[in-house]
């Protein structure tokens, strides 16, 4: 007997103990469910802005990209983070699924696991922006990041490109 079930009373699924192999639920059902979860988690992280502003549409590209990165870094970053913690927690899934671990719903190999990598890369992030700043200059920031990053400069509502000869 594993402390799980002595611990807990608890005893692991019969299909586990007898290492028979569970078919994965219909995509659709799945797809549809993830589209409920998203949509609620949008509007919970995204209605704690109280209003719809910047801080709204911040948190909302935060959530879409990577949760775990807790808007200490931007957009791309947190794109880049997902990716990598998606390919780990995909390999612990596969890890786990070769142990005698029982965890129905593969939580610690996606939560778990994810947020640490999650966690751990925003730091290298941070650590990175310190060393090499991946953030415009304040004066670049005053000017306007379309003028100083994308060479565009609106006058009245027309945009104007000035031409490199």
């Amino acid at each position: 007997m594993h402390c799980t079930s002595r611990c807990f009373g608890t005893k692991r699924r019969k299909a586990h103990l007898n290492q028979i192999e569970i078919l994965p639920a219909n995509i659709h059902y799945v797809l549809i469910g993830t589209g409920f979860l998203w949509f609620g988690w949008f509007g919970f992280n995204t209605g704690s802005a109280l209003g719809a502003n910047a801080l709204a549409v911040s948190v909302f590209a935060t959530t879409n990209t990577a949760a775990a990165s807790a808007g200490f870094v931007a957009v791309p970053q947190s794109i880049f983070i997902g990716f990598i913690a998606a390919i780990i927690s995909n390999y612990a899934v596969f890890l786990k699924s070769k142990s005698s671990l029982d965890d129905t719903l593969d939580v610690f190999p996606c939560h778990g696991v994810g947020g640490m990598v999650g966690i751990l890369m925003t730091g290298i992030f941070k650590l990175i922006s310190i060393m090499l700043p991946l953030r415009v200059s304040s004066e670049e920031e005053e000017l306007g990041l379309d003028a100083t990053q994308h060479n565009e400069k609106y006058l009245q509502g027309t945009l104007l490109v000035a031409e490199n000869d």
